[in-house]
């Protein structure tokens, strides 16, 4: 029976080698039931030596696929924002729609 390994919810310097000798000794699911870590993190402790080199790693990868220049569209959309632009739609197709049969 493996115990429960207490390390918080994130990986720490002081951390990243108990949890390293974990995930090279146990299997993804025996692992996760040890430390309540998920996938990304057994395979990135098993594959880098250090925590400045997964560190660095997860940065790359951070500004590789989320770039700090571009923004999401985070606005909430109402039910009345999407009638209100439906209507819109609706109003310029009777428009090109009566241009045309002119």
């Amino acid at each position: 029976m493996i115990s429960k390994y207490s390390f918080g919810n994130q990986l720490s310097k002081e951390n990243f080698q108990a949890i390293r000798s974990l995930a090279k000794k146990l299997s993804f699911s025996e692992f996760n039931k040890a430390t309540g870590f998920g996938r990304g993190i057994h395979n990135r402790a098993r594959r880098f030596s250090s925590y400045q080199d997964y560190k660095k790693y997860t940065k790359t990868n951070s500004e590789k696929y989320y770039p700090r220049g571009k923004k999401r569209d985070t606005e909430r959309k109402t039910v009345n924002d999407v009638y209100s632009k439906l209507e819109s739609i609706e109003t310029e197709i009777l428009e090109i729609k009566s241009l045309v049969s002119h």
